[in-house]
């Protein structure tokens, strides 16, 4: 396991500081994690490697997308993320919500993706600075305060480092 917590920090890392560049490997990266943690909720007693393969395949299939439909995909992977993002957030903040799990990622997923239609590029930089702060802190394994304090320092810094790149362009 140490090698995936080697490659998911420097996933991390990209995605905070060129994730808008880079936004085929964003999304592939997207569907890699989505891949393979559907795998391991749904595969049960799966090795890493079948993990490993169907994160690969889903992470390929999405890339190979988003070269191809950029913006539907990028829509898509708003959804996706944002929907992500809302699950992990109320779990992270232990928020005993009555609404079922399915129902926190589509109206975080439908936020996210409508923020992505309004704000194209801007929306690129948020969610790739919100993975890679999200990665990056999760290998921390930091108390939940702690965790959410310094993926908004991260979020800040992706925000720098991808904005003065846009605003340049």
């Amino acid at each position: 396991m140490q090698t995936i917590s080697i490659l998911q920090a420097i996933f991390g890392v990209a995605m905070l500081a060129l994730g808008r560049k880079l936004y085929w490997l964003f999304v592939g990266g997207i569907g890699f994690a989505i891949g393979f943690s559907a795998a391991a909720r749904f595969l049960d007693e799966s090795s890493i490697w079948t993990l490993l393969l169907v994160g690969l395949i889903a992470g390929v299939l999405a890339a190979l997308a988003a070269v191809f439909m950029n913006r539907l995909v990028l829509g898509i992977a708003g959804f996706l993320v944002g929907g992500y993002l809302a699950v992990q957030l109320i779990e992270l903040i232990n928020l005993n919500s009555d609404l079922p799990i399915w129902l926190i990622f589509i109206i975080g997923g439908t936020l996210f993706a409508l923020l992505v239609a309004m704000l194209f590029d801007w929306a690129l930089v948020g969610l790739t600075s919100l993975v890679g702060a999200g990665l990056l802190v999760q290998l921390l394994g930091a108390s939940s305060i702690l965790s959410l304090a310094l993926i908004a320092v991260l979020v800040v810094i992706g925000f720098i480092i991808q904005g003065r790149a846009l605003l340049k362009k």
